[in-house]
């Protein structure tokens, strides 16, 4: 018997996320900063729970997929100096795949060079800055994420 015979539905093998508990460990951490910090502390906040948010919706999704497959999610991979994080990992009888969730805010623009640059405001102020964005989940057969897992098995003891 195999291990997809009798699997009809999605099954998360691991569901929690650190995420949560890096909010609240955030949200702890503002009151004792001063106002300077308290807004780029807001600002991570915001940010992070919107990342949590785009991670439930993406839950729900697979949750409701009614496809068979186990499911792994907020996975941390480290092996000495090589590390990796990865949002889901999907497992079907015919295919293993990464998905990398993000759920972004502000305006995102690309520049002539390829580059993502993310323009937000926050309490009347504008921000630039670069982001990044796993292009090569689309763009190639497969991420780094699974480049470092792959260096991480090959790495010798």
């Amino acid at each position: 018997m195999g291990l997809f015979d009798r699997l009809k539905e999605p099954v998360f093998l691991k569901e929690s996320s650190y995420a949560d508990e890096q909010l609240e460990k955030l949200k702890a951490l503002e009151p004792l900063l001063n106002p300077e910090g308290q807004a780029i502390i807001r600002q991570d906040i915001k940010y992070l729970e919107y990342g949590i948010s785009g991670e439930k919706n993406i839950t729900f999704e697979l949750k409701n997929s009614h496809m068979p497959m186990y499911i792994l999610h907020d996975l941390y991979l480290e092996d000495g100096e090589l590390s990796s994080q990865i949002d889901y990992l999907v497992f079907t009888k015919k295919i293993c795949f990464v998905i990398e969730c993000k759920n972004l805010i502000g305006d995102i623009e690309i520049n002539s060079t390829g580059d993502f640059i993310r323009t937000t405001e926050f309490g009347g102020r504008k921000k630039k800055e670069g982001i990044y964005l796993p292009t090569y989940i689309v763009c190639r057969p497969y991420s780094t994420h699974v480049e470092t897992v792959v260096l991480m098995s090959r790495v010798e003891k």
